[in-house]
């Protein structure tokens, strides 16, 4: 039996009620397409989604780095370099922490829009749209064939 919370009772922090896990899914699979990522990479995405959805996407989340590393059973610097390729291609953004009191957080690009491959589709889709031979401005089909063939002599 589903309860509802007060809204007197609900958390002040931000809640993106949009999310859409599905689309997070589906980009990221897409992205994956685009460039594989290392299994630490999928381990550690799937870790901080399931994580953003237990706390109801509030971000930032907070999470040790140790705790991370168990959970998705890699050493150290292998979570810190995976935490560091999902951020270059726009999946996550964290704070990076400083001992035992400040621990990182991190938070979810809930749009795949901004992902790089949106962002790379988006600037190479259209570029060819303009391109034109300028040897063949203006000519008709047959005199194109005869440039083509002068070219080949």
């Amino acid at each position: 039996m589903a309860m509802d919370i007060p809204a007197s009772a609900r958390s002040t922090e931000a809640m993106d009620e949009s999310v859409n896990i599905y689309g997070l899914l589906h980009g990221f699979w897409k992205e994956n397409d685009y460039i594989p990522f290392s299994t630490a990479e999928i381990a550690l995405y799937f870790f901080l989604l399931h994580r953003m959805n237990s706390r109801h996407w509030r971000m930032p989340v907070k999470c040790a780095t140790s705790l991370m590393c168990r959970s998705i059973m890699v050493s150290k610097q292998t979570a810190l370099s995976a935490r560091e390729n999902l951020r270059k291609r726009g999946l996550i953004t964290f704070t990076k922490g400083s001992g035992r009191d400040n621990i990182p957080s991190y938070s979810l690009v809930t749009d795949p829009g901004k992902w790089t491959d949106g962002m790379t589709h988006d600037l190479t889709g259209n570029l060819t749209d303009n391109l034109t031979d300028s040897k063949t401005d203006g000519l008709t089909h047959y005199n194109i064939k005869d440039i083509n063939n002068k070219d080949k002599i």
